[in-house]
């Protein structure tokens, strides 16, 4: 277990530096950092009030349901964080330098793609086929921590998974309070 782990570990170094390297084009450093910026805590607050105040009844559902995963997804998250206490790559490895803020020390879980992805299952769940197309956008979240520096792939990936099933979780919640 402990080399398969250290196996791990190496792997989303190397990956995470590879990925890094592709940084350096002004129009794509200026493109991943906006993205990062849709799924950052300043942004969600405004999406939710915009839905609240100009979307149907059923919008109400969707945004207990992904309040109710977000809420999960960062108790998890930040537990994670705090008793894992990975670097961030920027910090850790001398080969990256870190393109956007950062939010806090450590790395994993991502919460930007936990965020997203929290989003994107919301919206997959009410809209159907028209929502799934935000995994485009989560995706792109989670590829941009990654490009920018502030992650490793497997923090993303699993961000993404966190965020999803916490979502999953507010959805089966929110039928009991509807």
């Amino acid at each position: 277990m402990k080399y398969l782990l250290t196996s791990l570990k190496h792997l989303d170094n190397r990956a995470a530096v590879a990925f890094h390297q592709l940084s350096g084009n002004p129009i794509a450093d200026r493109f991943m950092k906006l993205i990062s910026f849709t799924a950052s805590e300043y942004a969600y607050p405004i999406y939710a009030l915009i839905l609240y105040f100009s979307a149907p009844i059923w919008w109400k559902g969707f945004l207990i349901t992904s309040c109710t995963g977000f809420l999960i997804e960062v108790t998890i998250q930040k537990i994670l964080k705090y008793s894992t206490k990975r670097l961030r790559p920027c910090e850790a490895l001398v080969e990256i330098e870190a393109l956007d803020y950062i939010p806090d020390r450590y790395s994993f879980p991502s919460g930007h793609a936990g965020g997203s992805f929290n989003v994107a299952v919301t919206a997959t769940l009410f809209l159907g086929p028209m929502g799934a197309l935000l995994f485009i956008w989560a995706t792109g979240v989670s590829v941009s921590r990654v490009y920018n520096g502030v992650h490793y792939p497997g923090d993303v990936l699993f961000g993404a998974v966190l965020g999803s099933g916490a979502t999953l979780t507010g959805y089966v919640i929110a039928g009991l309070l509807i």
